[in-house]
């Protein structure tokens, strides 16, 4: 299975939620997540902290999902999430995208 794509300039979205143990969801007592390229390494949406709730949905605008280096046709960005949780559990991740170059179609 292959990576979403998104068409660069085009607006994402990615919703989610955190289950216990048991399959029961529960909210982080804090969340952040940051956008990178990863081929280049450049931060396109600097961490930014989001209201944790148990469904929690991340938009990333149309001027965040751009192409870094023009000679390609898609680029795969990240998006990394770190949560916290009660009792100092702490739960990383990240998810991988591509961005679609429209001038290279």
């Amino acid at each position: 299975m292959g990576l979403s794509v998104v068409n660069e300039g085009s607006f994402a979205y990615l919703t989610f939620s955190f289950k216990n143990a048991q399959g029961n969801k529960v909210s982080p007592n804090s969340i952040t997540w940051q956008l990178h390229d990863v081929a280049s390494g450049t931060i396109l949406s600097a961490e930014q902290a989001l209201t944790p709730g148990l469904d929690m949905t991340i938009y990333l605008s149309g001027g965040v999902n751009t192409i870094q280096n023009e000679d390609l046709s898609v680029e795969t960005h990240v998006l990394t999430l770190k949560a916290v949780f009660t009792g100092s559990a702490y739960y990383n991740d990240q998810y991988l995208f591509n961005v679609r170059n429209m001038l290279k179609l």
